[in-house]
């Protein structure tokens, strides 16, 4: 699930739900999923919707709420 992929990247210094791009492809890494570089950092960039180089579990979770309500047909631009 989602939440268990999140926590699965680790947490910062503050001990706070968040990942830096490093630890987001490290992440992405060790469960297989193989993409191409510039792929990861778009994804990364799109999550990162407050541009601070860090994603949080919020910024994480309303991406991905987005998206799906897009691929239903829920959301559009």
């Amino acid at each position: 699930n989602i939440g268990d992929f999140f926590l699965s990247l680790g947490k910062d210094a503050g001990n706070r739900l968040r990942v830096d791009l490093a630890m987001f492809k490290e992440g992405l890494r060790k469960m297989g999923v193989i993409m191409a570089p510039q792929d990861v950092e778009k994804v990364f960039a799109a999550c990162d919707r407050n541009g601070d180089g860090q994603i949080d579990y919020q910024e994480f979770v309303e991406v991905l709420v987005k998206a799906r309500a897009n691929d239903m047909g829920l959301y559009s631009h």
